[in-house]
């Protein structure tokens, strides 16, 4: 076999190693930047870009590869969208491939964004704009693009003040309407006072509807007065009363586990993936359906994933560029509502979401919940599309996009007005870089036989996953709850729910103690590769223990949803063998994940979580 001079003696290791050398010394930064150097054509209309890597902040000078001494090259794979010579900045990762190694780092295509050329920003907004570029930040000509995207950040900055001054304004307002309601004045009267141009009291209160939306106020919750809810007692056990309500509820009588409503629950709270699996007929997706029964204010989105889907168009749609319409999925326009109705909690639960590879159309999920949830975007299409859009709008309407509201699109005549409410729905619903809603949760179901796809390491990572047992074998539970009935909907504080996916988790003694024991105990597993809890893990770990009142039984809680789904080793391998051995004598005897472990340990000639 030909041994490849560049990449010999490379490893993952050692790859880490020089790139966070490279990293404190300043040589790479948080984004890459690189020039696209060669364009290779690929079936299927794809192309290879070959590109080269750029100083930080000195992006005319060229990268030296530490590893080969040469230029520092790049490559990644994409659709025809760049050209030769386009300055591209993004995110990067670890190169793994091993016929690449030597490239050290590869670029992440999703994240990459292209500088405009002076002459392109000339174009669009004239030279006395790049002159007021130059005077603004300074710096060279050939990092104009750089200075743009600057320009950018500092608007949005500015955009946010006026947010706030968009706040004062309408909080206002509402003191004016109480006021009028109290002196029983006509509301077209004031209108005419204020001199508002006629425009009615319903006109007024869409107005007032679009432009909370736009800025992302809180539209109050309209309650159904006629409905009672079930408010918790302070010292009454919120997971128990969950699961009596699941029992009674709509006369389901569907039985789960105390402490499967509680780590479904909890784990909801952290915002991680949830992952159900369990035989047919466990009540998988029921407990989500049952879930949006219970609790109140929360809706439910069941979506069924189909064994076809193979990218992120399936999940998400796609926007066609020739009529400047986007064609959303059923998926997408679940997260239009959470955006739309910030005061429910959202579950969107993927049905047998392993009848297709998950990393292949999840994978802009999984990339984007990596992020702050305010930075938690997905790039539903190319911003210029964004953009022109809502030039063209404003040109129709003669308002800026701020302005202008449902009723304005509505009273043009027809020719204009399709062509408005297009670029309105496009706009408001679906806009280029859609922020994922904190009120959104994310749920699968799994089937474990020959119809379905293996899960990565890299999708168990990012997961919580609770197995369910068959109702048959829960009779005593049963009997319990039939002498404990609830049957109203409880009533949650939505922001309590989800503000432990929020904060950074403030741990008691006993709460970090939980976390040693369980490393404690993992320790044994050394050797079994994705075995060991990484940063990503403890910082899953801290934040369902933030959002529990107790400690008991929370150590295998997590060994059996976080540690045990990552072991997958041959029983051939002796010394792999020997290690989960004596990390099952950790375990407390007579304990779930002890029984899990060793029922694990059966299998004739693989160590597997998934049987």
């Amino acid at each position: 076999m030909l041994v490849n001079e560049k990449t010999n003696g490379l490893t993952n290791d050692l790859i880490n190693e020089i790139v966070n050398r490279h990293r404190k010394e300043g040589k790479l930064g948080t984004e890459i930047m690189m020039r696209v150097d060669k364009i290779v054509s690929q079936p299927r209309n794809r192309y290879l870009y070959i590109c080269q890597l750029l100083q930080p902040g000195e992006y005319s000078d060229e990268m030296i590869n530490p590893w080969t001494d040469e230029l520092w090259t790049v490559g990644f794979f994409e659709n025809g969208i760049y050209n030769l010579g386009d300055i591209l900045v993004g995110s990067y990762g670890l190169q793994k491939n091993e016929k690449n190694l030597d490239q050290l780092i590869r670029p992440i295509a999703s994240t990459l964004v292209k500088l405009d050329h002076p002459s392109e920003l000339v174009d669009k907004y004239g030279e006395e704009f790049v002159e007021f570029l130059h005077k603004k930040f300074g710096g060279e000509e050939e990092l104009i693009g750089l200075m743009y995207k600057r320009f950018v950040e500092t608007a949005e900055k500015e955009i946010k003040e006026q947010e706030e001054l968009k706040r004062n304004i309408l909080k206002q307002i509402e003191q004016l309407s109480k006021e009028i309601d109290e002196k029983n004045k006509n509301f077209n009267k004031l209108v005419e006072d204020i001199k508002l141009e006629e425009q009615t009291k319903e006109d007024l209160e869409i107005q007032f509807m679009e432009i909370k939306r736009m800025f992302g106020l809180e539209e109050p919750e309209a309650h159904n007065t006629q409905e009672a809810f079930h408010v918790l007692e302070k010292d009454e056990d919120f997971f128990r009363a969950v699961q009596r309500g699941l029992y009674h509820i709509n006369g389901e009588n569907f039985v789960y586990e105390y402490d499967i409503v509680k780590r479904f629950i909890a784990s909801l709270r952290t915002d991680q993936l949830v992952l159900l699996t369990g035989p047919s007929g466990t009540g998988k997706s029921s407990l989500v359906h049952q879930i949006g029964e219970v609790l109140h204010p929360c809706k439910v989105h069941h979506i069924a994933v189909q064994s076809n889907w193979t990218d992120v168009q399936d999940l998400l749609g796609f926007f066609n560029p020739l009529k400047n319409t986007y064609m959303p999925t059923p998926f997408l326009q679940a997260l239009v509502d959470a955006r739309n109705d910030k005061n429910s909690l959202h579950i969107i639960c993927l049905d047998e979401m392993n009848l297709a590879h998950v990393e292949y159309y999840f994978s802009s999920l999984l990339s984007a919940r990596e992020k702050f949830p305010e930075k938690r975007f997905l790039d539903l299409y190319a911003y210029k599309f964004y953009r022109e859009a809502m030039l063209d709008l404003e040109e129709l309407i003669g308002k800026s996009f701020a302005e202008i509201t449902r009723t304005d699109v509505e009273i043009l005549d027809y020719i204009k007005r399709k062509d408005a409410r297009e670029k309105y729905e496009l706009l408001w619903d679906y806009p280029a870089h859609f922020l994922i809603p904190k009120n959104v949760r994310f749920v699968g179901t799994l089937n474990m036989d020959e119809t379905v796809k293996p899960l990565s390491p890299k999708v168990i990572d990012r997961s919580f996953i609770i197995e369910l047992d068959h109702p048959s074998k829960l009779s005593h539970v049963r009997e319990e709850l039939e002498k404990h009935p609830i049957n109203k909907k409880i009533e949650m504080d939505i922001n309590e729910f989800i503000q432990p996916a929020l904060e950074e988790p403030q741990l008691t003694v006993e709460q970090a103690v939980v976390i040693d024991t369980v490393q404690d105990w993992t320790a044994a597993l050394h050797g079994i590769p994705n075995a060991a809890m990484n940063s990503r893990g403890i910082m899953h770990m801290k934040r369902y223990l933030s959002s529990l009142d107790t400690v008991e039984g929370v150590a295998e809680e997590i060994v059996n949803s976080k540690v045990l789904p990552r072991i997958l080793f041959s029983k051939n391998e002796t010394f792999l063998q020997t290690s989960f051995e004596n990390f099952i004598t950790k375990l407390p005897e007579g304990g779930s994940a002890r029984r899990k472990a060793e029922k694990m340990n059966t299998g004739k000639r693989v160590v597997q979580y998934w049987r």
